[in-house]
């Protein structure tokens, strides 16, 4: 059993989201994504987070060699940090970004939300599906919220609209300015 896995979302036999799906729900393995078609924030690196990733990494078209060479520091270190987290059985396997939220129980103390305190979340690599977990079973009218996630800056837009769709809560990226509010 690997400590992590590099998967590209083009394959041979079946897709790398298709495998990355079945992995999570059998065996999870902390599985970081590297493919030309997760460049610029694209949807299908927000579906592999969805999936399961811990990471993205996006692979150029052209120039390969050079890109590993100039960026293998980072890779590794992105592979070390993915091999230190511990990726959960997913929720539902078939489910994708464009399908509806899953019900889910609410979270126990719920009641204590009812302060008007805002709450401040920090994620690192991997975090996307606990706050994903954490928000959708939140109520609409919850207390203003913050969320740090630590991904590429083209992901994080995608990724305020993917909650957005799911969650009961109006979700979107932070602009300057902006004040948390319910």
């Amino acid at each position: 059993r690997p400590d992590v896995l590099l998967l590209d979302i083009e394959m041979p036999g079946m897709d790398g989201l298709t495998f990355l799906r079945q992995i999570m729900d059998e065996n999870p393995i902390p599985t970081v994504i590297c493919s030309t078609l997760t460049a610029n924030g694209s949807k299908m690196a927000l579906d592999a987070l969805a999936a399961g990733a811990v990471a993205v990494v996006a692979k150029p078209r052209l120039g390969l060699k050079q890109f590993l060479e100039e960026s293998r520091r980072e890779l590794v270190q992105t592979l070390k940090a993915a091999a230190r987290t511990k990726p959960q059985h997913s929720a539902s396997p078939a489910r994708t970004s464009a399908a509806p939220a899953v019900k889910r129980p609410p979270i126990a103390g719920l009641h204590a939300l009812s302060v008007n305190k805002p709450v401040v979340i920090g994620s690192s690599t991997g975090g996307t599906q606990a706050i994903e977990s954490v928000l959708a079973r939140l109520p609409a009218d919850s207390p203003g919220i913050a969320i740090v996630q630590h991904m590429p800056e083209k992901f994080t837009a995608m990724y305020a609209q993917r909650l957005d769709g799911i969650c009961a809560m109006n979700i979107r990226e932070a602009r300057d300015g902006d004040r948390v509010e319910r």
